[in-house]
């Protein structure tokens, strides 16, 4: 997945009526939403270095939308301002890793956005080796944006990790989204690394949430795995 994305104060909103909330609910999450000191984006850069915040739902507040940093932190890290890229996180790896496999087991979310962008590549093109991967290093990129064909906000599956800095206390919510091998149309669209984020249909979203466990569960280490594949396609516009 590319590492901008589309995430507007709608979205929020959208969610709350997706989920079935009441308006007595709707109306607190927006009083709520009104105490962050956040600006509704049109396009995130994750390697901003303002620390952009994007909105989450976790596990453990499945009914509250949070805004956490997009940057996963794991508790391994002592320096925050390393070149760590963590705004993704594979499918493929997220359980072996060490950043990732303890919230991989215990701390899953879901990261709400209006749309995400795509790079296509073209030009000349040359080969390199990108996280262990040969992938075509185009001259020139164009930006593609998808987003579901309903108007309706994307649940992008994640995960999140609260980070204490060592130096100065400060606590972090911090969050990656999860890739996975992109569909067809998306390996055209995003023909660079020909990945697309795990895109968790409504009906799933709950599962999702609660395929995690503070022990090792090897059946709801299957059931994650297989709730992140890649998303029906028909059911996105660009």
């Amino acid at each position: 997945m590319c590492y901008d994305v589309a995430s507007q104060l709608r979205s929020q909103l959208k969610y709350a009526r997706h989920i079935g909330a009441s308006a007595e609910d709707i109306a607190y999450l927006e009083r709520q939403l009104k105490k962050y000191e956040w600006t509704p984006y049109f396009r995130v850069d994750g390697f901003s270095k303002t620390r952009p915040k994007l909105p989450v739902v976790t596990n453990d507040k499945p009914n509250e939308i949070q805004f956490f940093e997009w940057k996963y932190l794991s508790d391994s890290v002592v320096n925050s301002k390393k070149g760590l890229n963590t705004l993704n996180a594979t499918r493929e790896r997220i359980f072996i890793s060490n950043t990732y496999k303890d919230a991989a087991q215990k701390r899953h979310c879901l990261v709400l956005v209006d749309g995400y962008f795509e790079p296509h590549g073209f030009g000349k093109i040359k080969k390199k080796v990108r996280y262990g991967k040969t992938i075509s290093d185009y001259e020139k990129k164009a930006y593609y944006f998808i987003e579901s064909k309903d108007d309706m906000p994307l649940s992008l599956a994640g995960l999140w990790n609260e980070w204490a800095d060592p130096e100065t206390g400060e606590i972090r919510q911090t969050c990656t989204i999860i890739t996975v091998p992109a569909s067809p149309l998306l390996s055209k669209i995003h023909n660079v690394m020909e990945r697309m984020p795990a895109i968790i249909p409504k009906e799933l979203q709950k599962e999702w949430l609660e395929a995690v466990s503070p022990d090792p569960e090897p059946l709801l280490k299957q059931k994650s795995e297989e709730l992140l594949h890649p998303y029906d396609e028909d059911l996105l516009t660009y």
